[in-house]
């Protein structure tokens, strides 16, 4: 027999009180067809060991004290189960008025979490903007840019904002949370850095350039993603077009001169020329762009300075003729022959 029955059997004999889980344990060994052998020889054996017929034991009284005691015990705990729910029921009359206040209470604080409300900062063409975030990240727009972020920056699962345009990032770093920014196929993630994006969406390249620190570019085509390292100095141009890109080195002065109120051109094809100053002064160019395909501009003029000065310099540089007239400027390559 398992001395641990045998010591419950003997203790029970005794009447010492059981525990509810030993009286459990008792029951659920007397109950088992398999131990009936056992139980019969354990009680034949205390009755070779009585010298009073009267303290004499049966098997079935024993069985039957048992149960008895095990149903006794349930029996008090359902008792004191319904004195325990009278009680609860007074004090819950008490309490549920506030219990169900505070229930609503975050219920609603909860489900307003999960609507996420959103702030749009748009910089028309001409002009730029600059700005602290909630988590201390400074950011610069320039001319033409939207920046979409949760109000409640501080309070979102992610740090991210949306971006169509171009804009500078000082980003504070939060340990452990990422700063993402999205500019749809394409997305920089980062956890403390100096960054310059670039994504308009009238052009088919995105261009981010790494400053300082590390960032991720997330790269989407379909189903398929690419996650790209950078490292500070890096610069990347991704086609969205041929879904194609390209690192190299950047000049960090003519990168993020704009927010310095500078206007740089570094090389740049007639196209970007063109659509540099539309933003950078509001207006709108016409040009033929079979004529001036092969040309490049390499400038660098604070903001400060007009449009028609800038055209006037334009026009000895590049051999041009143009017209203003408003917001309109018409360009066209001047005759030398």
């Amino acid at each position: 027999m398992n001395p641990k029955i045998d010591l419950l059997l003997n203790r029970f004999l005794q009447r010492e009180p059981l525990t509810a889980e030993e009286l459990r344990s008792l029951k659920k060994w007397i109950d088992d067809p398999a131990n009936t052998i056992l139980l019969n020889n354990w009680v034949q054996r205390i009755w070779d060991m009585s010298n009073e017929v009267e303290s004499a034991l049966q098997f079935d009284d024993l069985v039957q004290e048992i149960n008895y005691e095990y149903q006794s015990q349930q029996n008090r705990k359902i008792s004191s189960s319904i004195k325990f729910l009278k009680v609860f029921q007074r004090v819950a009359a008490i309490l549920i008025l506030p219990i169900i206040l505070l229930f609503t209470y975050y219920f609603f604080r909860t489900n307003s979490d999960l609507t996420t409300d959103y702030t749009e900062i748009i910089v028309p063409r001409g002009q730029k903007s600059e700005m602290v975030m909630a988590d201390g990240t400074h950011v610069w727009l320039n001319s033409d840019s939207r920046l979409k972020y949760p109000t409640n920056f501080l309070r979102s699962r992610d740090r991210e904002v949306q971006l169509e345009g171009e804009a500078y990032f000082e980003v504070s770093k939060f340990k452990h949370e990422k700063f993402r920014v999205l500019m749809g196929r394409a997305t920089v993630e980062v956890l403390g850095t100096r960054f310059n994006v670039k994504a308009y969406p009238d052009e088919q390249q995105i261009e981010t350039s790494l400053l300082s620190g590390r960032v991720n570019l997330l790269l989407k085509d379909g189903e398929r993603s690419q996650k790209i390292a950078m490292l500070p100095g890096e610069k990347i141009d991704f086609n969205l077009d041929q879904n194609s890109l390209k690192k190299s080195g950047f000049n960090e002065s003519n990168v993020v001169a704009w927010k310095d109120n500078h206007l740089v051109f570094a090389d740049d094809s007639f196209d970007e020329v063109v659509r540099k100053i539309e933003r950078w002064y509001n207006v709108q160019i016409q040009y033929d762009p079979a004529e001036m395909e092969n040309e490049q501009l390499t400038l660098e003029l604070d903001k400060e300075e007009s449009i028609e000065r800038l055209m006037e310099i334009m026009g000895k540089i590049m051999h041009i003729e143009y017209k203003i007239n408003n917001k309109n400027i018409t360009i066209k390559k001047q005759n030398l022959s």
